[in-house]
């Protein structure tokens, strides 16, 4: 289970001054969207349960916590998780729980590099500790720290030390200091298999077939840590990452040109350029530019970061907000922007064009772990990709014109730009989550739009302009229109599951003012397939002139076409 409501709560800093290698993950939840599970960089499994963000439970004199409420009893964990980049040195989590029973298994896992690399496997509460919170390795077992009871708010702070493969536990009683515990020396669960530590994951993972169940609440989440920030394994290193020694920029003021690896000490408020002046400019091939958790601020028509004519350049980690563009990848092979949080919630003139990403004519561009943001006006486009390849990677968009513009220069033999996205939550979008105008090998799969004027669209406005577009396994809820499909040909819709539209899967024509004018383009030879359209007007729709497509193994309760054969029922 995937968030449908984003929400920019987690903070992610790279201190440059001091511990310039430190991480720091804080999470209280508080600015999370009530009744949806928690957002961004969080990723939920709720298959045996719900896990939504509550605010009548939570730690502290207000705010809210996240809720886990186990429903199915079938021998399967559910829980919620969050990844970062790899520590290697020693680590501190705390975070403070509640739960309403402790005859189940609520539990903490904090992870190693790979599933069987775990640090601290089993810290919770249940399971053959019984009413207490406990911990567990393989070597040594079940653990007790300390006795609990329901409905009472406990700290939890893990100390990791990597080198040592061991980890320190303390808990205590929220307001009452004096019931607190220890336990020193607890070995990891794989013991030194464990080389980095890159996530965190609270949830039920007990072997429990009967209820009755009882919810348990997480709240106020800290992570802090040494990080690797690069590795080029030019030092021989081969036990661990190394760090890195290269030269390093500490940016300070706006209307940089960075050469080097670069880290921002401080905000910035660059809002007295000219017309596309650039906040900071990537100047060198090969670097990263890392904001440092921090926020760059801009004016109508400036750019927040650029990237043009490099390649293998890396930027991350912080916020840019009120520029025209707030970043700009052009004529670059091999460039990665990561924890970036892209908005303007101020400017709410249709007229004025916003994008949060520009990118054009790139090649191998990844977007990972982003949230982009606007107000739920026109020409605001959260992603434009011409004439470029990019991977969209568990992105966020909300209430933008367009989440993912996928263009390209209007010559059919180039095909414009091949797009993936996965993993992704679009929100509120006024236009299409994802508008495809020119593709010949774009992939849209495991995505989630709510609330969207259409999900996806694929516009083949002119003869072959989008081929090869395959839409598989994306929820869509809410909308106008599911997917639309106008002059679309030789392209898959699979296994997706639409409710609650005008129209769930319209196939369609484009390319002129009305049906059968010269000029048309129709939608055909398409697969439509595996799919559950349900609650729509019409779930599944194809005009009279759009035909020579396959429909097969649909689920749906309403259909308008001749060549749609009949459903089944769902």
């Amino acid at each position: 289970m995937r968030s449908i409501v984003p929400s920019l709560v987690m903070v992610l800093l790279v201190l440059s001054v001091g511990i310039a290698d430190a991480q720091l993950i804080v999470e209280n939840f508080d600015s999370q969207t009530t009744g949806s599970p928690p957002a961004w960089l969080w990723w939920n499994n709720g298959s045996s349960g719900t896990i939504l963000i509550d605010e009548t439970v939570f730690h502290g004199s207000s705010g809210k916590s996240v809720e886990l409420f186990r429903t199915t009893f079938d021998d399967i964990g559910f829980g919620f998780g969050r990844n970062f980049p790899p520590i290697d040195g020693p680590a501190e989590l705390t975070f403070f729980f509640r739960v309403g029973s402790t005859t189940e298994e609520y539990l903490t896992a904090v992870g190693g590099n790979n599933s069987g690399h775990q640090v601290a496997w089993w810290v919770g509460v249940g399971g053959d500790v019984g009413a207490a919170i406990g911990t567990h390795s393989e070597t040594g077992g079940w653990n007790h720290v300390m006795n609990v009871v329901v409905d009472t708010w406990y700290g939890v702070t893990l100390d990791t030390f990597p080198s040592t493969h061991t980890y320190d536990i303390k808990v205590w009683e929220d307001g009452n200091p004096g019931n607190t515990a220890t336990q020193t020396g607890i070995p990891f669960r794989n013991g030194s298999a464990v080389e980095v530590i890159d996530q965190i994951q609270f949830g039920n993972f007990s072997d429990v077939d009967t209820g009755p169940a009882a919810s348990a609440y997480i709240d106020g989440v800290a992570l802090t840590g040494a990080r690797v920030l690069h590795d080029d394994f030019e030092t021989g290193n081969t036990g661990h990452w190394s760090w890195s020694t290269r030269p390093r920029t500490i940016v300070t003021s706006c209307y940089q040109t960075v050469t080097t690896d670069a880290v921002l000490a401080n905000d910035l408020t660059c809002d007295s350029g000219v017309h596309e002046s650039v906040g900071i400019e990537l100047g060198a091939s090969n670097i990263y530019l890392d904001l440092g958790g921090h926020t760059i601020s801009g004016h109508p028509s400036g750019i927040g970061v650029r990237a043009m004519t490099l390649e293998g350049v890396t930027i991350k980690n912080g916020t840019i907000t009120e520029h025209g563009v707030g970043m700009d990848i052009v004529d670059t092979a091999v460039a990665t922007v990561r924890d970036i949080y892209i908005k303007d919630l101020v400017e709410d003139d249709p007229d004025w064009f916003r994008m949060g990403t520009r990118i054009t004519r790139s090649r191998d561009v990844l977007l990972r772990d982003c949230f982009i943001e606007f107000l739920p006006v026109a020409h605001k486009e959260a992603n434009v990709s011409a004439d470029s390849e990019v991977v969209l990677d568990n992105i966020e968009v909300k209430n933008s014109s367009v989440g993912l513009n996928v263009s390209g220069n209007g010559d059919p033999g180039s095909n414009g730009t091949d797009g993936t996205v996965i993993n992704s939550r679009f929100f509120g979008v006024s236009i299409a989550g994802i508008l495809v105008q020119w593709t010949d090998n774009s992939l849209v799969s495991d995505n989630e739009f709510y609330q969207c004027e259409t999900s996806i669209g694929g516009d083949g406005s002119t003869p072959d302009a989008v081929t090869g577009l395959v839409i598989e396994d994306n929820s869509m809820n809410g909308g106008f229109i599911g997917v639309h499909f106008e002059g679309t040909r030789d392209s898959d819709i699979l296994d997706n599951v639409i409710s609650d539209h005008w129209r769930g899967i319209f196939l369609d024509y484009s390319g002129c003012a009305a049906s059968g004018d010269p000029g048309c383009f129709y939608a055909t030879d398409n697969i439509v397939s595996g799919n559950t359209a349900t609650g729509s007007y019409e779930d599944l729709y194809h005009h009279e002139l759009v035909t020579g497509n396959t429909w097969i193994n649909n689920t749906c309760q309403t259909k308008v076409g001749d060549e749609i054969p009949p459903c089944i029922a769902p």
